[in-house]
């Protein structure tokens, strides 16, 4: 009796519940037009294996999503020839994302310059290469892990044109392999290149335009000379090529560079006017670097990198000089009275000189100072390189030292005494 009870009860009250409750409202995402929702999927377009991934849940989360990431070119154009870290992946898969991407240029080998990146099946690599000479005429940037394989597909693969490449990288991830890139893959008519990388590889920069160049990233730091016959003139005339657009110049070349008598004699009158480059790092020999620093106008420079090696008998008096000019054009002319910093940094075969002159220096600011000045050898005359910097002492509001012997920390002591050099109370400030 209880139980009949308890469900007649029971029935209405469900009853009610049932007609209580709202109908479900839709998801606010799901109220945005497909342009839109569109333009949101493409911010998560990006150079990274996290960023394709998400693409791929995106294009399976629904049918909408999936049709409008189907749609929508812009969402693939970094991943069309795609390699996993053991190379490239099912040329199936490739077609594909190419379908997908309609007629936009294209973003293609970024991910080869990971660390984890190990091509081990040469017969689909060469597959895959020739599949991206025949597309290469789209391509905006271009990062190729330059090898033997690569070499011969781009010496004898037919390729069209190339005329929408901004950004081109040419590695072989080695030290110890030197290539030269076939210029045959570049066109001579080529005008839209803006920033060049080339990492133990060359290419004849000699045929190209490149008049809208912006930055120029070359490291050859073991290519003996007999491979690549490359001067300092040649180096100086590159700058000139290109000098109305430069930003941004890093040249990491082999002390065995060439280097004659007859290029010393170049008169510093032939100067490469560099109006818009603010950041130069030289990682050159001391006379190459005297060479170049000597012919170098940039009147907006605000890093600068130096490193050098002292090896021959007129490298300190080479060393000097760039360090002089170093001082009296980019340094002191700042004259900021607060807020200069200097960071030197001492062992028994090297010494670097940080100087910032930033104006407005703040201590929870990143301490990337302005300019760096690095010399290697096996002797080291510290007291006399630090002589030169005695014009920048009445300017310093911070001074970091460091060194790893006592002997040279007394020097230190010693030498920024003589700079009467006054922190922000008056007094000198070492950190050992």
């Amino acid at each position: 009796m209880s139980n009949e009870h308890e469900t007649q009860t029971l029935e209405p009250i469900t009853c009610d519940v049932q007609e209580s409750v709202a109908p479900k409202a839709p998801c606010p995402i799901d109220t945005l037009p497909n342009e839109l929702l569109g333009a949101i999927f493409v911010l998560n377009a990006q150079r990274s294996l996290p960023a394709f991934h998400n693409i791929l849940a995106i294009s399976h989360t629904c049918s909408r999503w999936r049709s409008i990431a189907l749609g929508c070119p812009e969402l693939w154009k970094f991943y069309v020839f795609l390699h996993n870290k053991h190379g490239p992946r099912p040329y199936e898969m490739t077609a594909t994302f190419l379908q997908r991407c309609g007629k936009l240029t294209l973003d293609v080998g970024w991910e080869r310059l990971a660390s984890s990146y190990q091509p081990i099946a040469v017969e689909v690599s060469s597959l895959a290469a020739v599949g991206e000479f025949r597309q290469i005429h789209r391509f905006r940037s271009y990062t190729v892990l330059f090898n033997d394989l690569y070499y011969a597909m781009a010496s004898s693969a037919p390729v069209e044109p190339v005329d929408a490449l901004e950004d081109i990288t040419l590695t072989t991830m080695s030290a110890q392999r030197f290539q030269i890139f076939p210029s045959r893959i570049l066109n001579s008519n080529l005008h839209t290149l803006k920033s060049v990388t080339l990492t133990h590889c060359w290419v004849d920069l000699n045929h190209l335009r490149l008049g809208n160049l912006r930055t120029l990233h070359i490291c050859l730091p073991r290519v003996e000379s007999e491979l690549h016959r490359y001067g300092p003139v040649h180096y100086l005339e590159l700058l000139k090529k290109c000098s109305i657009t430069l930003e941004e110049v890093h040249l990491e070349i082999s002390p065995r560079v060439p280097y004659t008598m007859a290029e010393s004699a170049v008169p510093k009158e032939e100067t490469a006017l560099l109006p818009k480059l603010t950041t130069l790092t030289l990682m050159l020999p001391t006379s190459v670097l005297h060479f170049l620093f000597a012919r170098i106008s940039a009147p907006l420079l605000r890093s600068i990198r130096f490193e050098t090696s002292r090896v021959q008998e007129d490298d300190d008096r080479l060393a000097d000089t760039v360090i002089s000019r170093l001082l009296t054009e980019y340094i002191l002319p700042q004259k900021n009275p607060v807020g200069n910093r200097m960071c030197v940094v001492q062992s028994d075969s090297s010494q670097v000189i940080n100087f910032s002159p930033v104006p407005e220096y703040s201590s929870n600011e990143t301490e990337d100072d302005s300019i760096t000045v690095a010399f290697h050898h096996d002797h080291v005359d510290f007291s006399r390189t630090m002589s030169q910097w005695e014009p920048v002492a009445p300017f310093l509001t911070s001074l970091r030292a460091n060194a790893t012997n006592v002997v040279i920390v007394d020097l230190f002591s010693r030498i920024f005494t003589s700079l009467t050099y006054k922190g922000r109370d008056g007094t000198l400030v070492i950190w050992e």
